[in-house]
């Protein structure tokens, strides 16, 4: 591994605050090589990771507080930290630790006069409790309180599957927080594209044709599009729903305007700015990640103010998601929360990271919301609408091919009338594989389907036809052909 700095190691090993982390990823941004020795070190310590010496071996302590000491004295004197010179040094100290270890051991006398205490096992430390009483079953207790619900005064220590994974689906997010970061900013650079071909009719009828759909779905696109329009200026005019307001502007993105450009640039300026206001007013969590989606796929194109905004909040969520120390689950975790929002704050904090949200605790929260759908799909029957959940927003973190094998139980049209489940299930097709054939005949029976009434459905099915140049991953398909 190359020399690397202590402030990049440090953010490698989430030890700093949003500022100075804001400050490091903006210098590995800036610098390709110092970029790509981080990408090094972030895999290093991942390979570091997978030595696990039981924390009660002789010596293992001393070795780690030697560690810590070590790496103090290098920042008061700013010295490159050379990961092989310290790990050198510590199996040195770790040898001599045994003979001192060994020769204390000769004499019973010797040992009477140690005040030996005993190491704490990390890992064995309780979680902290969550409150929450499930009674040993996957299924939701009505009774327990969402995330807007002061606790019950008495603790009760509960035993909770989803509490008994969160250390071992979090255990390695630090070492992959960089890759997170990297991979958030080229999945923007690579989404900017794919959304300025999105403005001409020519491009979007070529893409069609290329990822073997007809032409002709542009004019059923559009129709749709206008028919998301006319509902979205009834709602603006009444607001009434908000996550259906963010669903609709994510519509009209999808089918090719944005707020300076399209047939729909005006209604798209308006939304955005009720999408703003609405996150002003920093609604309750299931909510704040629909309309950060939205917006997310404003800031896309426009960054600035838009950018900031997904970032502020993003963190907020990510931060909200992670603090398992209050004794209630997050909103993000409770089996209350609609499976929209979770898909949703998949996508929103996947991406997150590129606009200067921690990439080290939106991952983290990712996976906790994972392992929340996971526990879902454990509770009973077959659940497509959590499959195609799980593809959508966190695609990169599970084994697509297994769960390509469970859904192909169902073909996409045998998901309606959820027309939410059914965008999920397209917009989780990329990047394509096996499949994505028998999905263009689905699409081709969707593209008949009369205009929904509702707002949020009518915007769901106009972004599902769209999925061939709309969804992230579009252009990757096209690069390969």
């Amino acid at each position: 591994m190359s020399d690397l700095d202590l402030d990049s190691l440090d953010w490698l090993l989430g030890r700093l605050d949003g500022v100075e982390s804001a400050r490091v990823a903006a210098a590995n941004a800036a610098d390709p090589v110092l970029g790509q020795r981080t990408a090094d070190t972030a895999q290093f310590l991942a390979r570091l990771r997978e030595l696990q010496p039981p924390p009660a071996t002789p010596g293992f302590f001393v070795r780690l507080r030697y560690s810590v000491r070590r790496r103090t004295e290098l920042r008061v004197v700013r010295a490159p930290v050379r990961v092989q010179s310290v790990l050198r040094d510590v199996v040195r100290v770790a040898a001599v630790a045994a003979v001192v270890l060994g020769a204390a051991l000769l004499g019973e006398a010797a040992c009477r006069r140690l005040v030996v205490r005993p190491p704490v096992d990390v890992d064995a430390l309780p979680l902290p409790d969550p409150l929450v009483a499930i009674d040993g079953s996957p299924r939701p207790d009505p009774t327990e309180p969402f995330v807007d619900v002061e606790p019950p005064p008495t603790r009760v220590q509960v035993v909770s599957p989803f509490f008994a994974q969160v250390e071992e689906v979090t255990a390695d997010d630090g070492a992959e927080a960089v890759l997170s970061w990297l991979g958030a900013r080229n999945e923007l650079d690579a989404l900017r594209n794919e959304f300025r071909q999105r403005f001409s009719s020519d491009e979007r009828r070529t893409v069609l044709a290329a990822t073997g759909a007809n032409p002709a779905r542009e004019e059923r696109i559009q129709a749709l599009a206008a028919a998301v329009a006319s509902k979205m200026e009834a709602e603006l005019a009444e607001p009434s729903d908000p996550a259906a307001r963010a669903l609709g502007l994510r519509a009209l993105l999808a089918a090719g305007s944005s707020r300076v450009v399209g047939p729909h640039r005006a209604l798209v300026r308006q939304a955005t700015e009720s999408v703003l206001a609405e996150l002003a007013g920093e609604p309750r969590v299931d909510l704040t990640v629909s309309l950060l989606a939205a917006l997310t796929d404003v800031a896309v194109l426009s960054g600035g103010e838009e950018g900031e905004v997904v970032r502020r909040h993003a963190e907020r969520i990510a931060r909200a998601t992670t603090d398992l120390g209050r004794g209630r689950r997050p909103a993000l975790l409770h089996w209350q929360t609609r499976l929209a929002a979770l898909g949703d704050a998949g996508y929103v904090l996947r991406l997150a990271p590129a606009f200067g949200a921690p990439a080290q605790v939106c991952l983290r929260a990712r996976r906790l919301v994972l392992a929340h759908l996971e526990e879902r799909l454990a509770g009973g029957s077959e659940s497509p609408e959590v499959i195609a959940a799980m593809l959508y927003g966190f695609g990169d973190l599970v084994d697509r091919a297994a769960l390509d094998a469970r859904l192909r139980l169902w073909s996409a049209r045998r998901l309606l009338p959820d027309y939410i489940a059914l965008l999920h299930y397209a917009w989780g097709q990329y990047p394509v594989r096996t499949g994505w054939a028998s999905f263009q005949d689905d699409l081709r029976y969707l593209s008949t389907l009369p205009v929904p009434a509702s707002l949020a459905d009518a915007a769901a099915l106009s972004m599902t036809l769209a999925t061939n140049f709309a969804a992230p991953g579009a252009l990757d398909l096209l690069a390969r052909r």
